[in-house]
């Protein structure tokens, strides 16, 4: 803690393989939402702003894949949760709990997860106690609804299986929709030993890498644009959100200033594919954002 009684956290560009930031000394990206972020104030006179991309990961996965109905979902304006709680469940109204169910399936397997994954996934971050049928079912007509995803996941399978095949000391190429290049071991171990495909890492680091890219591209944009809300300064920025403070006058404009750098930066990531941003004005970081679906 400085003498002004505040906390200024170490930020490290790269630290995170992916391209996300790390933080430490403390490293407030891992402070669980709720309570726990009612701790993070303004200095009085002053306002924080929250501005968080809504459902970036998906919306990359539908740029990166190609999926027809995700990319009509989105240029529609369309609520993803619903519908894919209604393609995955079959029913017409949608109720809250279907909608929760619908963001498991949505969140757990983009990324390729099993279904005995996604059986954990479910429980360990909603709840949500399935059975082995009932995660192989749910993961079934998850990628029914969307076969471009599926035939994303195919390719990127086949491929990687066909390096470890090969040489499973290897390494291969991936790249961000930014052009940032990383380099992938071919294979993974298990805590056996065992050896398997990279897969997983295959799919999830150009789609996370590109978010990462676009949260830095936003930043930069603050600085390049600062002289439009001088007032304003960023003070956390944590994977899909950046907060800023600003005097309480300027909130307002502060709040259309961020949200306008976050949509310039990542749309020319994901063109065609709309972005969203939720943003919240408090004296507190730990409000929820009110804009727009979750």
């Amino acid at each position: 803690m400085r003498p002004d009684g505040r906390i200024y956290p170490s930020w490290h560009q790269l630290r995170a393989a992916s391209g996300r930031m790390a933080c430490s000394d403390p490293n407030v990206q891992q402070v669980p939402r709720g309570d726990c972020r009612e701790c993070f104030v303004a200095r009085p006179g002053r306002a924080l702003v929250k501005c968080d991309y809504s459902q970036v990961e998906l919306r990359i996965a539908a740029r990166i894949s190609g999926d027809a109905s995700l990319l009509a979902a989105y240029r529609a304006g369309e609520d993803i949760h619903t519908r894919t709680a209604q393609q995955v469940l079959g029913v017409t109204a949608v109720t809250k709990a279907d909608r929760q169910l619908a963001k498991a399936v949505n969140f757990g397997l983009v990324f390729g997860m099993g279904s005995r994954g996604f059986r954990d996934y479910a429980k360990a971050n909603y709840g949500l106690d399935l059975s082995e049928s009932q995660a192989a079912d749910y993961r079934t007509a998850f990628f029914r609804a969307y076969p471009g995803l599926r035939a994303w996941h195919e390719t990127v399978r086949a491929d990687v299986k066909r390096r470890f095949q090969a040489d499973p000391a290897g390494r291969f190429e991936t790249r961000t929709r930014a052009g940032r290049r990383r380099l992938l071991k071919v294979a993974k171990q298990k805590a056996d030993g065992t050896a398997y495909p990279n897969v997983t890492e295959a799919l999830n680091t150009p789609v996370q890498g590109t978010g990462a890219d676009g949260l830095k591209a936003a930043l930069a944009l603050l600085w390049d644009r600062r002289t439009a809300c001088p007032s304003a300064v960023p003070v956390l920025a944590v994977h899909d959100e950046i907060v800023i403070e600003c005097d309480d006058g300027d909130a307002e404009a502060a709040r259309r200033w961020l949200e306008a750098a976050m949509t310039d930066a990542m749309s020319p990531l994901i063109d065609p594919v709309p972005i969203a941003v939720d943003s919240t004005v408090g004296a507190t970081w730990g409000a929820d954002p009110q804009r727009g679906p979750a």
